[in-house]
């Protein structure tokens, strides 16, 4: 199983990141945008793990979380990352709350986990395409600049999710709800 921990946004949250993104959406039709239903915020990704290693995983993020309180999270702009193609993304404030969640998980798991990353990024992933070329990369950042994100909910729950692969998008299953203080 693919297990990740992670926030599912708000359908009020999923309403305004449409609205924020649809014009360029619109001039981008070619790209694979990932379907509302989809957007999550990853807190941690486990990666592949035996169905009799939930309850202790259950057990250890329920350790790592009993002293949070719940947060708000702040959405701030579209961001762009690049590897094989690129992926656009609403990037997050910091905040203090995931990024200790995040790192307590490293430091249990330690050299077993994936995920052994410098820094944390969070974002959720809206769309992704083939790698475009630098003039239509740089075309397109300057346009997504341009895109104001300003929406905010609060986090008071999290989740571990199952992520099973489908085409043309993989299905996320919630195994397991944490709720935070």
């Amino acid at each position: 199983m693919r297990l990740f921990l992670g926030v599912s946004i708000p359908n009020e949250s999923t309403k305004q990141m449409r609205t924020s993104i649809e014009a360029i959406k619109n001039e981008y039709p070619e790209f694979d945008w990932i379907p509302e239903e989809n957007y999550h915020l990853t807190i941690f990704f486990f990666g592949e793990r035996s169905e009799d290693k939930i309850p202790d995983m259950i057990e250890g993020i329920e350790q790592t979380i009993f002293d949070l309180d719940q947060t708000q999270l702040s959405m701030s702009r579209l961001g762009l990352f690049v590897k094989k193609g690129i992926t656009m993304h609403v990037a997050y404030e910091r905040n203090k709350t995931i990024e200790i969640i995040h790192d307590r998980i490293i430091s249990i798991l330690g050299s077993q986990t994936p995920q052994m990353h410098d820094i944390y990024i969070p974002h959720t992933t809206v769309a992704k395409y083939k790698l475009p070329s630098k003039q239509q990369y740089f075309h397109l950042k300057k346009k997504i600049q341009k895109i104001s994100i300003d929406i905010e909910f609060q986090l008071d729950t999290l989740h571990l999710y199952e992520s099973v692969s489908k085409k043309p998008f993989p299905e996320y299953r919630i195994i397991h709800t944490f709720h935070l203080q």
